[in-house]
């Protein structure tokens, strides 16, 4: 993910992009994807997220740590929703052309055959490979000069 963000932190300090790696978390990933390209790459904000979101994390997986075993029944608290609902949210606001789109229905779809097909711990990882591949392959196609 730092990867993919690198182009947008060539003026910071490396110690700025040591920090801001460090901290990147997914949902903090899919703000500052579109944070940056709307131009908004100042330092302090975006550490300043990631911290957040950092601290939400580790406070939050300590809580659960610790009271985890204090709830009996998870299905009333919708989690097994809740986490694909956030990854879809963050995935629409990723979606700004509609190669985007297609390579996100495309692994969709890849996912569910492969779910089908009976590879039920890989399902996803491999729907993702195949859709990146063939999106990467398409954005390079369309950059050759004709």
């Amino acid at each position: 993910m730092s990867a993919a963000l690198a182009p947008h932190l060539k003026t910071w300090k490396p110690s700025q992009v040591a920090l801001f790696s460090f901290e990147l978390t997914d949902e903090s990933f899919g703000v500052h994807s579109l944070r940056f390209n709307q131009g908004q790459n100042s330092p302090a904000p975006t550490i300043t997220i990631n911290v957040i979101c950092q601290l939400a994390w580790v406070i939050g997986s300590y809580l659960g740590a610790v009271a985890g075993n204090l709830i009996q029944d998870v299905r009333p608290f919708a989690l097994d929703y809740a986490l694909p609902a956030m990854f879809i949210a963050l995935l629409i606001l990723q979606i700004n052309r509609r190669t985007h789109l297609f390579i996100a229905l495309l692994s969709a779809v890849l996912s569910i055959i492969f779910w089908q097909l009976g590879a039920t711990q890989w399902h996803v990882i491999l729907a993702t490979l195949i859709a990146a591949t063939i999106g990467a392959g398409v954005d390079t196609w369309k950059q050759q000069p004709s």
